[in-house]
């Protein structure tokens, strides 16, 4: 698949030959990077930023970079010019390289283990049902319904999961989820050392509990993410009706909050909140921070208009 290489749109001279700058912490996050990236894909700058393509481009670089000239874009690359979830070096098999024993297979009171070099696509786990995810292992695009599980074990991965109605992720230590996506009554849970990225919580009960590291996370009404001891959650958006939990010893920071809840207990921290209320139907909801119990802080917090900290 081409893409076009368009005179880019902050300069007279068409694109010369770029790629992801990775520094030894991170992506590089100048408007550079944004100019280069969005002459490469032909997409506008403002497009790129409104896709955060700043955090998806540190996403890109934690997992080995992408690069994006020479006849070497990837499918991730296009992904960023639509503005959609970036799979990033290790994550670039796609459902058409299943390995054909693990796709589109549906688990009833049955275990699937997602081996070695196998890659899982379109499982559907019901009542029973288990999917284990070893190392360098991966899982495609699965739903899980109710009683339902998929572990994800050290260096297994899994993108674009869905969970239903009590169905349930479990991060271990070492593993990776992507794009998962928490609906009513549904939970994820990330132990100490696991990861997970742009997960999405809606719906009454449907929960995230981090103990490892959570970035990028979405929470909408109905959903609520909860911080424990040794757990950080980074770039998180609470929307109207979402909650979010900071317990003794876990971290939240860089967190938006648009008419949903913060609540920072006795030891849990807080850092570069920004708070600010929104309209619904009309009605301004505000958002807030509450900060309480021994030793909770909340550090260089900002307040916008609709924003309550208590």
């Amino acid at each position: 698949m081409s893409v076009s290489r368009p005179v880019s749109a902050f300069g007279s001279s068409a694109c010369g030959p770029i790629g992801l700058s990775c520094g030894a912490a991170g992506a590089d996050y100048s408007a550079a990077s944004v100019a280069a990236l969005s002459c490469s894909l032909g997409a506008s700058s403002a497009a790129l930023l409104s896709a955060g393509s700043m955090g998806l481009l540190a996403r890109a670089c934690s997992h080995g970079g992408v690069w994006l000239n020479g006849g070497r874009r990837t499918a991730a690359a296009l992904a960023l010019a639509a503005g959609t979830q970036v799979l990033a070096a290790p994550a670039l098999a796609k459902c058409g390289t299943a390995t054909p024993s693990l796709s589109g297979k549906v688990l009833d009171n049955i275990t699937m283990e997602v081996k070695e070099d196998e890659v899982a696509c379109r499982t559907t786990i019901n009542n029973g049902g288990v999917q284990v995810i070893s190392a360098r292992g991966s899982a495609y695009v699965t739903t899980i319904n109710s009683s339902g599980v998929q572990n994800i074990l050290s260096d297994g991965s899994a993108y674009d999961t869905t969970i239903n109605k009590y169905g349930a992720q479990s991060v271990g230590g070492g593993g990776y989820a992507s794009g998962t996506k928490i609906n009513e009554h549904g939970k994820q849970e990330i132990s100490d050392g696991g990861k997970a990225y742009d997960t999405t919580i809606s719906g009454t009960d449907a929960e995230q509990v981090v103990s490892g590291y959570a970035f990028g996370t979405k929470i909408d009404n109905g959903g609520s993410q909860t911080v424990y001891q040794y757990g950080k959650a980074e770039d998180t958006v609470i929307n109207d009706g979402g909650t979010q939990i900071v317990n003794s010893d876990g971290t939240a920071t860089n967190t938006h909050i648009s008419g949903g809840q913060q609540n920072v207990g006795s030891g849990g921290t807080a850092t570069s909140t920004y708070i600010s209320g929104t309209y619904i139907s009309g009605s301004l909801s505000n958002g807030g921070q509450t900060v309480s119990g021994n030793g909770a802080r909340a550090e260089h917090t900002s307040i916008y208009f609709g924003g309550v900290q208590s």
